[in-house]
């Protein structure tokens, strides 16, 4: 039987009671199964949210979007949902809220011209912090 009267046993289990409890909080917020992939045309039309979720990383630091017109976007990405002028595709990034996987968006803003100039992941439901017309295209 563990002594709780010695103030060291008691710091002893304290601190491994918050140990346990940081690792139990850290595994339900991030899904240790999720792992970024290549950007995959197909994989990413006929994907579930994960897994355009695995591939958004690699579609972001690539050069793919930039420039594109929306009709290019929808035959690369498939049909998305348009809210406001901006497309917006349904990711899953590995990130939990209780057993529940959060939701986020890929946004993609286009010029005055109808060119892909810029693209973020939003939550979803919500806007790009980055909207403004006529915004020079990106060079990535």
């Amino acid at each position: 039987m563990i002594n709780l009267q010695d103030k060291g046993t008691r710091l002893t289990v304290i601190a491994f009671v918050i140990v346990i409890g940081v690792i139990v909080i850290y595994f339900s917020a991030v899904d240790p199964t999720f792992k970024f992939k290549p950007f995959n045309e197909e994989a990413w039309k006929n994907g579930d949210a994960r897994a355009r979720g695995e591939m958004v990383n690699d579609l972001l630091n690539s050069p793919t979007l930039v420039n594109k017109s929306i009709e290019d976007v929808k035959k690369l990405l498939g049909e998305g949902k348009m809210r406001k002028g901006i497309l917006y595709y349904p990711i899953e990034l590995g990130v939990k809220v209780g057993f529940e996987p959060s939701i986020f968006e890929l946004a993609i803003m286009f010029d005055r011209h109808g060119k892909a100039m810029d693209y973020e992941i939003v939550e979803e439901g919500k806007s790009p912090d980055k909207i403004s017309g006529g915004k020079e295209n990106k060079t990535r």
